[in-house]
């Protein structure tokens, strides 16, 4: 099991703890539909900050049939941002949306290059979010 500090987005809806497939985008800043060439459809999809806002990333992957999206801060400072919904808000955003911290995406493709059985038959990772609202120090 393996764990990240979030942030929650400005937008979109609440984070559920089931379990859910996760996928790392292609191309990872995920800013262009014509360019995924992984299935999101009913997946966490992982990207990285840049390129598009944040709400643009969301709807592209809600428009492709993902379920959530996990946002890898590209800078390491700061840790963590909010993830603003923008000036007009983004209220047709509908999937969970999340920031972890710069350099998390390391992790996640170790993790994602263990799913390889020794036949090179890939198997599927399953993530889930247990977000706590405003954890007291030390937590």
């Amino acid at each position: 099991i393996k764990s990240f500090d979030v942030a929650q987005s400005g937008f979109g809806s609440s984070w559920t703890n089931e379990p859910k497939r996760i996928v790392l985008a292609e191309p990872r800043a995920a800013c262009n539909d014509k360019g995924f060439s992984v299935n999101v459809q009913n997946s966490i999809v992982v990207v990285e900050r840049g390129e598009c806002s944040f709400v643009d990333k969301a709807r592209l992957i809600q428009k492709v049939g993902g379920i959530g999206m996990v946002c890898v801060n590209s800078s390491p400072r700061p840790r963590l941002l909010m993830m603003p919904a923008g000036p007009g808000g983004a209220p047709d955003v509908t999937i969970s949306a999340m920031m972890i911290p710069h350099g998390s995406i390391d992790e996640i493709e170790r993790l994602l290059a263990e799913t390889k059985s020794p036949g090179g038959k890939k198997k599927t990772l399953i993530a889930r979010a247990q977000v706590k609202s405003n954890p007291k120090k030390g937590q």
